[in-house]
């Protein structure tokens, strides 16, 4: 088929989408006297340098003239892109009338109030779904973007504006991008093309220097056919790998409806992750449902139960104190182990009590109500709502992804099921504090014990999970929770999110110079050992902490093998101590960071010794005449 032939079959195609009445002729005609006129026509002449000529230009300045006009707006920047692939029409012999109303109802169908809106109230919403999103995706592309305060609205905002248009120079990829939006007749698509394209790219993002992130996000393009074809193959993907709640509540949020727009932007601006609706978790532990506990007819037509044929693996996780437990449980939930209340050690590692099925079943977890994100005096002596936080910060920390919250808790569960006479585990309904609320509750004096300990305990948490810190305020967790963290190139010490590849590490292997030391993070405020593994690397310069290697042998250069944690420069360290009571446990000091120390328990106390023996001879090699050193 010839290019020409292609385009009218796209014609006719776009016509069922966006012109399926005939419109009358009319005459495009106006004064090119906006108040921002000068804007429109540079925008106009420096569209598509390649692909429009000067007389289109021309037209095209014409057109965004007099859809503004028309439309009574003010012209913003992104109207040019969006109108430029329709100018290419008239090439075959489409009139400029016509070519107006395919780019008009384009907007109207596909981008509503993106352009009408003087503050992007609608952007604003999808900034914000979006960086929840990758959150839910990819947390360790999100703790790494959020660390350095790369925010949505500093890269994205073209995407958005111009459903990514304006990262494609090829016309021809613009337009099969555009028709698989439309096959998909869900606006909700675009947020799961843009978020497969940002995880497309994460490891140039994540390898990319702090100073240069929001750049190297803003430069990504899709340059080629193969590259659209992986893009929209993800995207499909995210969007089906989702429990269905969770995708039909996002569904029907309304980012176009200017009159509830910010309700919506204020409820995405305070959630910490993405929530599951009771109505789903019913169906899941009641597998004997035909259908949903509200469904209005016995045939399951209704949404839920159409989306319900299709579920991802999720685990339920009760976090709801033991006293409540006692009074019933949802069948098929797990319960929280009762040791994370008394014990932050036991806290930080549930995660790891999933680690074998990270990556392939979402985690959501189960409090006794609505989780409050903004805290407030009842939330402050909420240790549920306490456990809550610690678990997600933990399983943040440790980049689950498909981590989520029940909306409403244990209470909205209990509530639909009651409606639909369905029966909890050891269910006591004289104990259940949804049945009989003013009935007998968790003891006064236990209350009392849990709540004295949430500020030790959630202080231990904070300690516990501090290198995320700066990660955990973009999620809008207490600012007094999360102490400061400095994360820069220039500084001895820096604890972030990285990876190290298999090229670093076969050539770390092949050095004799490099040791590696396998062992565990000691907690010198707690004085106790954390249950992960990690690996200490000493180099001629550095001392690195990471995850244990996955270096499969016929693996490519380019793949990561593990995940860096800390590391400082041997040049700028103070001391190094050893515990009188655990030889084994060393603590590192490096200057002006003392803030940041390093303590870690490795096997055993000779290795330990040549642990110390090591780092010294390097010191004394790049510091001879430096300061004294305490081992």
């Amino acid at each position: 088929m010839k290019r020409g032939d292609n385009r009218i079959s796209r014609v006719q195609k776009w016509k069922a989408f966006l012109l399926p009445e005939e419109p009358q002729d009319f005459e495009i005609k106006c004064s090119l006297d906006m108040p921002n006129q000068r804007v429109i026509k540079t925008d106009a002449e420096r569209t598509r340098n390649k692909l429009l000529n000067k007389n289109e230009k021309s037209m095209l300045e014409i057109l965004l003239t007099f859809y503004c006009k028309q439309e009574q707006i003010f012209y913003k920047q992104g109207l040019n892109e969006v109108l430029a692939p329709f100018m290419i029409f008239m090439r075959e012999g489409l009139s400029p009338c016509k070519a107006y109303c395919y780019f008009k109802n384009f907007v109207k169908n596909y981008l509503p109030c993106m352009f009408v809106d003087k503050e992007f109230k609608a952007l604003q919403a999808q900034f914000l779904l979006f960086r929840l999103l990758i959150r839910y995706y990819d947390p360790e592309v999100s703790i790494f973007l959020a660390a350095y305060n790369i925010e949505p609205e500093l890269y994205c905002m073209p995407w958005f504006l111009t459903l990514l248009a304006s990262k494609i120079q090829d016309i021809e990829i613009v337009y099969k991008l555009w028709e698989s939006y439309m096959d998909e007749n869900d606006r909700l698509f675009i947020m799961f093309i843009a978020s497969a394209f940002l995880l497309k790219n994460r490891l140039k993002i994540l390898r990319s220097d702090p100073s240069s992130i929001a750049q190297t996000i803003s430069e990504l393009t899709i340059s080629t056919q193969e590259d659209l074809n992986e893009v929209l193959i993800r995207a499909g993907e995210l969007k089906r790998n989702l429990p269905y709640s969770l995708y039909i509540n996002l569904y029907f949020t309304d980012f176009y409806n200017l009159s509830n727009i910010e309700r919506e932007i204020a409820k995405f601006d305070n959630q910490s992750c993405l929530t599951i609706q009771p109505r789903e978790i019913i169906q899941r532990c009641f597998p004997v449902l035909a259908t949903c506990a509200s469904c209005s007819n016995s045939k399951g037509t209704c949404i839920w139960c159409s989306k319900s044929n299709h579920p991802v693996p999720l685990i339920i996780i009760d976090c709801r104190t033991e006293v409540e437990r006692e009074a019933g449980m949802i069948p098929n939930t797990l319960p929280l182990d009762s040791r994370a209340y008394q014990d932050v050690d036991t806290l930080v590692s549930i995660p790891d009590q999933y680690r074998d099925l990270k990556e392939t079943f979402h985690i959501t977890l189960l409090g006794s109500r609505g989780f409050r994100y903004n805290g407030n005096e009842e939330s402050e002596t909420d240790v549920v709502q306490n456990m809550i936080e610690g678990l997600l910060k933990a399983f943040f920390k440790k980049s689950f992804p498909y981590v989520s919250i029940v909306e409403g808790g244990y209470f909205a569960c209990h509530e639909m099921a009651y409606s639909a006479k369905l029966e909890f585990d050891g269910h006591n309904a004289e104990y259940c504090m949804v049945c009989n609320p003013e009935g007998p509750r968790v003891s006064y004096v236990l209350k009392r014990r849990l709540n004295s300990l949430r500020r030790s305990f959630m202080g231990k948490v904070k300690s516990a999970l501090s290198y995320a810190g700066s990660a955990f305020r973009a999620i809008n967790f207490k600012q007094d929770e999360l102490p400061e963290t400095t994360i820069s190139s220039r500084s001895s010490t820096v604890y972030r999110s990285n990876l190290i590849y298999k090229m670093e590490l076969d050539a770390w292997k092949r050095d004799n110079s490099v040791s590696f030391y396998y062992g565990k993070k000691f907690d010198r405020e707690l004085s106790s050992i954390y249950p992960e593994d990690y690996i200490i690397i000493v180099t001629r310069t550095e001392v690195l902490l990471s995850t244990p290697f996955d270096d499969k042998p016929n693996a490519s250069e380019d793949t990561p093998v593990s995940i860096l944690i800390e590391h400082a420069k041997i040049k700028d360290l103070l001391k190094i101590t050893s515990k009188r009571s655990s030889q084994s446990t060393l603590t590192f000091y490096f200057r002006n960071t003392s803030e940041f120390v390093f303590s870690y328990t490795l096997r055993s106390p000779q290795e330990a010794k040549n642990c110390i023996s090591q780092v010294g001879s390097y010191f004394n090699i790049l510091r001879p005449q430096g300061n004294s050193n305490e081992r």
